[in-house]
């Protein structure tokens, strides 16, 4: 924002709108985006990461505001392409298997044909095989119900993937 304001100001823009425009800035679409709390106060993130390094940044981010160990995380990630998946697992099992919950959800194909290279349950067990905290979720119409179901307090929830599943967030129930 300091480098926004010193650009812009540089240029000739007026200080003042500059700083109204970026207190009217509410973030990028599906970058961490805040969608609301579960009616059990449970927040819910989304996140267009699908690279390991773009998870592990988002990741980071997240455990800045909810501090390890005060917060549990739980993570649904849609992996992207069967062949990026089985390109990158060993670096999505690195940065996966930390997550105090997990969810594996399918594959998005995008443009691509499944050819049996890869499926989610090996991503599944190469994460459960260094730490054991993945589950598979069958079908992105268990998103909301698995939702729901989280009622910990202290818990937040981040969507995670370039995929398609960030439509069944509209299926939960989501206060502002």
């Amino acid at each position: 924002a300091q480098l926004v304001i010193a650009l812009l100001t540089a240029l000739n823009f007026n200080e003042t709108n500059i700083r109204e425009g970026l207190k009217a800035f509410t973030g990028t679409w599906r970058r961490m985006e805040y969608k609301g709390k579960t009616l059990h106060g449970v927040g819910v993130y989304d996140d267009y990461g699908h690279h390991p390094r773009e998870i592990a940044a988002s990741v980071e981010a997240i455990r800045e505001k909810y501090p390890h160990g005060e917060y549990k995380l739980v993570m649904l990630f849609q992996p992207h392409l069967y062949s990026r998946t089985k390109a990158l697992l060993g670096d999505f099992v690195n940065v996966l298997k930390d997550i105090d919950e997990l969810y594996i959800l399918p594959i998005y194909r995008a443009r691509l044909e499944d050819t049996s290279i890869i499926n989610e349950d090996i991503v599944v067990d190469a994460i459960n095989q260094k730490r054991g905290n993945a589950k598979r979720l069958e079908s992105l119409g268990d998103i909301a119900a698995c939702i729901e179901s989280i009622t910990e307090p202290n818990t937040v929830i981040v969507n995670m993937g370039a995929g398609n599943a960030f439509e069944e967030l509209k299926k939960v129930t989501l206060l502002k």
